[in-house]
């Protein structure tokens, strides 16, 4: 029979810390895809196909929802997870049609 302090209670316990990332784009989008490279080594981008066939490429990084709010730590920099910031609103590399 385990001790009580040993038992868990979701009565007592501390409250879910509830994290949440939205994201707002700029422009409408017609679809989303990432890119994808034969060996499967290069980092992966997300591109969005915006209303007026044009197309938008941005870093994966940067829709982490696992990037921390202040300074990364040690082990989050090792994971390669930036600061959450905006997302930039002003892509210099679209594509038009």
């Amino acid at each position: 029979m385990p001790l009580a302090a040993d038992s868990f209670s979701s009565l007592s316990a501390k409250p879910p810390v509830v994290m949440q990332r939205t994201y707002i784009f700029p422009k409408a989008v017609k679809s989303l895809s990432a890119t994808v490279t034969a060996q499967g080594i290069s980092t992966k981008n997300v591109v969005a196909v915006l209303e007026g066939g044009q197309a938008a490429m941005m870093s994966r990084r940067l829709l982490e929802p696992r990037r921390p709010n202040g300074a990364p730590s040690k082990v989050e920099m090792e994971e390669q997870l930036m600061q959450c910031v905006h997302a930039p609103t002003h892509f210099s590399n679209v594509l038009a049609p």
